[in-house]
């Protein structure tokens, strides 16, 4: 584009000072003619509207772009917010529990203290050692087992002698 607009102000220059000219236009000083420069200059300045079209529909596209950039920017940003909250939520619900965790812990600690003291508060069935026997005691009871064993025998035998060779179902 420079050089068109180069070559446009020199058509021009060459136009505004034509110095010497013949009848039919053709400048002496420039040695070409008004009609030639006259073309130059309309063709030039024709390209010139042509690239200056092109580089509007380029700044046109450009600003396209970058407004579409602008929006994903907007866009990440928002979604970056989004996240850092939601984050943000994640890490006070875990303080929260994490304190739950604790007060629980705490309460289950005192829980099984209360239940230890408690334990040693409890009843425990009294276990006394077996007392020496004096020679009395000791007697009656070796007599009471050996009569607790012949009721036994005398039992089975009389449940024999009830049932003869296994009639009764036994």
């Amino acid at each position: 584009m420079k050089s068109l607009q180069e070559k446009i102000a020199g058509y021009q220059y060459v136009l505004a000072n034509p110095g010497w000219t013949t009848g039919d236009g053709f400048m002496i000083n420039h040695l070409t003619s008004v009609k030639t420069v006259t073309e130059g200059l309309s063709q030039a300045t024709e390209q010139l509207a042509v690239e200056q079209s092109r580089l509007a529909q380029m700044q046109e596209k450009a600003q396209s772009i970058q407004d579409v950039l602008a929006g994903l920017e907007d866009r990440r940003v928002a979604l970056i917010r989004q996240q850092a909250a939601e984050q943000n939520k994640v890490y006070q619900s875990m303080l929260v529990m994490n304190g739950q965790h604790t007060e629980f812990n705490r309460l289950l600690g005192l829980g099984n203290e209360l239940l230890q003291q408690r334990q040693g508060l409890v009843n425990v069935p009294l276990r006394l050692p077996q007392a020496t026997l004096d020679d009395k005691q000791q007697s009656a009871l070796t007599k009471t087992e050996r009569e607790l064993a012949l009721s036994r025998l005398k039992g089975e035998a009389y449940g024999k002698r009830a049932c003869p060779a296994g009639v009764c179902g036994g």
